[in-house]
């Protein structure tokens, strides 16, 4: 799952839509904080990864990498 608009709200949405044990890839750049729901985190067992000035290579090393 990728978050990449940084607007209110869209990263409770991968929170929500991820499977058990899923990946979030973050990149998106909020202009304020924002809260989300750990308690779904932490059941679902999410890892959580975020990126800010990254290459196209980079990318390519996360959509690579097993869970």
């Amino acid at each position: 799952m990728v978050e990449a608009a940084g607007a209110p709200g869209t990263f409770d949405s991968c929170v929500e839509a991820a499977g058990s044990l899923g990946r979030i890839v973050v990149i998106g750049i909020p202009n304020r904080a924002s809260e989300f729901n750990q308690a779904q985190l932490q059941r679902k067992e999410l890892t959580v990864m975020s990126s800010r000035n990254s290459t196209r290579a980079d990318f390519g090393s996360v959509r690579s990498s097993p869970l």
